[in-house]
């Protein structure tokens, strides 16, 4: 099935409206946030050179790579090798190890978020939401790839690639979860209308 942006775009303002954080996700949160500002110059200098916002590639990256500048940002596979999971063999035409910068700049340009011009929050979710996978709407479920950490989400998760158990509970904290508490706590400036 194929999914566009002008037919989510409500649905992914109606959500990021609603989202209400779980207090139980705080601590997580901050613990998170702390660690993305802590190494702001390393993501902002991404966005330089790509045009994809840093909060954008820090999010991926936390939820790919637990924030480690040893992995992909594609993946979370090791930057000692190509990716050996989806996406498979990224940087053809460089030998490994490779750095985070190096790695992240092909994963964003392999998932188009370069091409990108507007980054809003029917955009940044939708984007969220490609770079992991559809799979979460057949079944129903609020993908927690952005939602988990959230009232929007409960239960139900892909535990490897194409895999998926309704009863199993993602803990991590999702990218639209963490983009709210971002905004609402100005480290992130969106304008009112972007939310």
């Amino acid at each position: 099935m194929s999914y566009r942006l002008e037919d989510l775009a409500a649905g992914y303002i109606e959500l990021f409206d609603a989202c209400q954080i779980n207090t139980d996700a705080l601590n997580q949160i901050h613990y998170i946030i702390d660690r993305i500002t802590a190494d702001l110059d390393r993501y902002t200098g991404l966005e330089n050179t790509t045009g994809v916002p840093w909060y954008v590639i820090a999010l991926i990256h936390n939820m790919e790579g637990g924030l480690d500048f040893g992995t992909h940002l594609a993946n979370g596979d090791s930057l000692q090798h190509r990716t050996v999971n989806d996406p498979v063999g990224l940087l053809v035409n460089a030998e490994p190890p490779y750095t985070f910068e190096q790695a992240a700049i092909a994963a964003l340009e392999h998932d188009q978020l370069t091409a990108i011009n507007t980054w809003d929050i029917p955009n940044i979710c939708y984007e969220f939401e490609s770079f992991n996978g559809f799979g979460y709407r057949p079944r129903n479920v609020n993908t927690p790839y952005l939602w988990a950490g959230s009232q929007l989400y409960t239960c139900g998760k892909f535990v490897r690639d194409s895999v998926f158990d309704p009863t199993a509970i993602d803990d991590q904290i999702g990218t639209a979860v963490l983009l709210k508490y971002m905004i609402t706590n100005e480290i992130v400036a969106l304008r009112a209308t972007d939310v």
